[in-house]
């Protein structure tokens, strides 16, 4: 055993000295404290109950740091075995964590990439991501066909929306989706509904349902209320769901126009709506409705003669 006694002139009870200058020396006071010193000044220290200090003399954690740490280097989505180590992706440029996954998992709570889904069935989980955030749109219904010249329809209702994140997610795994189809366009009939979208993470399944297609038309133009738009869209499954949009109604008072289709939000317009000029009526400016745009979104109506505007197929948005 080696035993050190007091040093007068230096700080602590006992110091072990290393080189001629005196200024790099390992010590220990009354406090039951180990202080490590270079260059003259303490550079780190274990006090008596354990917490390590580096540039602080009073640590208050098991390690306290007074300045910058650098972890090392080592890749996402890789092995790891210590559950709750830190590292960093040089790679990446992202901090990273052991998860109870055993792989490096990175730690932002933002998400640096955008992938739209408009057709397919499966998405394949990149390497090094574990957390994804997952939003579902419903097909759009097309709006309603005027059966006859004295009515106007509905425009269709707009796809619902559900959205979820989800954490612990296994790079490399394939989830499973669908897309719902728009509603097709009509004439002279009640508008189509669009499809219901899926998206399945492990047990849990997001479904954004399809808005309704509109009505043909249940009012003389000029005499009363026209057909109603399509309802929108159910969601189920997400911590955000949302119902799709009521598709516009015609409008049949002193002028006339059919109704406009739904919009999805800011990820759809819907349709424009086929249009009278005359308070009764009798000109047409146009007699088809338009097409929903973008995802979800309802068509427009039509009237009598036109085509009613087809719903905007849904779509699945995925960030990570």
């Amino acid at each position: 055993n080696i035993r050190l006694n007091d040093a007068p002139g230096v700080p602590g009870d006992a110091y072990l000295l290393f080189g001629n200058g005196g200024g790099n020396y390992i010590f220990s006071g009354d406090a039951n404290v180990m202080a490590f010193n270079t260059a003259g000044s303490e550079k780190m220290r274990i006090t008596n109950t354990g917490n390590v200090g580096i540039g602080t003399t009073s640590p208050q954690t098991t390690l306290d740091v007074n300045g910058a740490v650098r972890p090392g280097n080592v890749t996402a989505g890789g092995a790891c075995t210590a559950e709750g180590a830190l590292a960093y992706d040089n790679t990446s440029h992202t901090p990273v964590y052991c998860s109870n996954l055993s792989v490096w998992t990175p730690m932002n709570g933002s998400f640096n990439n955008i992938v739209v889904l408009t057709s397919g069935t499966s998405w394949t989980v990149p390497a090094g991501v574990s957390k994804i955030d997952v939003l579902v749109i419903g097909g759009g219904g097309s709006g309603g066909g005027a059966t006859t010249t004295t009515k106007v329809s509905g425009g269709g209702g707009s796809g619902g929306t559900v959205e979820n994140v989800f954490t612990g997610v296994a790079p490399g795994a394939s989830l499973t989706y669908s897309i719902g189809a728009g509603g097709a366009a009509v004439a002279s009939a009640n508008g189509n509904s669009g499809g219901n979208s899926t998206f399945v993470v492990g047990g849990t399944t997001l479904t954004a349902g399809g808005g309704s297609g509109a009505s043909s038309g249940t009012a003389a133009v000029g005499y009363g209320t026209a057909g109603p738009g399509g309802a929108g869209g159910t969601a189920t499954g997400g911590q955000i769901n949302n119902a799709g949009s009521l598709g516009g109604a015609g409008f049949a008072l002193q002028s006339a126009a059919a109704g406009k289709g739904a919009d999805c939000g800011t990820y759809g317009a819907g349709g424009a709506p086929a249009l009278f000029t005359s308070s009764n009526g009798s000109t047409a400016t146009s007699v088809n409705g338009s097409a929903g745009t973008g995802l979800g979104s309802g068509g427009g109506g039509s009237i009598y003669g036109g085509t009613s505007g087809a719903g905007a197929s849904g779509g699945i948005i995925i960030r990570y």
